[in-house]
């Protein structure tokens, strides 16, 4: 008898409670506080506030949640694709590249070619390709002609030359595209100025120096003048002599 009795009382309670609620629930379906156990009136939730709300309010809500977590985690996603696209990217511009920018595919090692004119077997700067094999026509694997319109002119060159060559409006001696124009070192040096001496130290010979200048150039080259020094009456003297135009590169 007390079994049923303490069932019979919880029944009651229980039953009151979702009348207690029932009767707390405003007019437009806002309930107020949910029952001690967590229940509500039929029709009615218990929210994560407390309160009873209509079932219908408390699924939708608990649908928002769950499309806001996969909405927080699609950025992660969206990370995920942009450094793929990154990494493609990447790929593409370390890729070696070929004439129009084609990925040079079955192609380990590509070498980079220097169209070479002058057929000399060095290329000009200004105008390379990549490619697995040598391209059809003048290409060069090697490149730094400072003249590719003259075979005589090459990085690496080892002549002495005594005639210049026309680069563009001037003469240039620099036939090993150094950037400078070296004396054959077989030549005597460059002449003093021998009126600048006095009797007493009137000595020296060497070659006499054109009116050549600029950036680079040596006054000695081509030249086919050679002075020695003699005393003269009182005056250090420069005497004159036909000689071979001097060679340089």
């Amino acid at each position: 008898m007390a079994r049923r009795f303490r069932q019979t009382s919880f029944w009651i309670l229980a039953g009151a409670g979702l009348i207690g609620c029932a009767l707390e629930l405003d007019a437009d379906g806002e309930g107020k506080a949910c029952t001690g156990s967590g229940r509500c009136a039929a029709g009615y939730a218990c929210n994560e506030q407390g309160r009873c709300v209509r079932a219908a309010s408390h699924e939708s809500a608990s649908a928002g949640s769950s499309a806001g977590s996969d909405a927080e985690a699609a950025p992660e996603a969206g990370v995920a694709a942009g450094d793929a696209g990154t990494a493609r990217e990447v790929g593409e511009e370390t890729g070696m590249l070929g004439d129009g920018g084609t990925q040079l595919d079955g192609c380990a090692t590509p070498l980079r070619y220097f169209a070479d004119d002058d057929n000399d077997g060095v290329g000009r700067n200004d105008s390379t390709r990549l490619s697995c094999e040598h391209p059809p026509g003048a290409w060069a694997i090697r490149g730094g002609d400072c003249d590719d319109a003259n075979p005589e002119v090459f990085p690496g060159q080892t002549q002495y030359f005594a005639r210049a060559y026309t680069r563009g409006s001037t003469e240039s001696f620099d036939y090993d595209c150094s950037g400078s124009e070296d004396p054959d070192p077989g030549l005597p040096g460059r002449a003093p100025d021998c009126s600048g001496l006095g009797v007493t130290n009137c000595s020296g010979s060497g070659v006499l120096a054109t009116r050549r200048t600029g950036s680079g150039v040596n006054p000695v080259c081509g030249s086919t003048q050679r002075v020695r020094c003699s005393v003269g009456i009182l005056t250090c003297d420069a005497s004159l002599s036909s000689a071979e135009a001097a060679r340089c590169r």
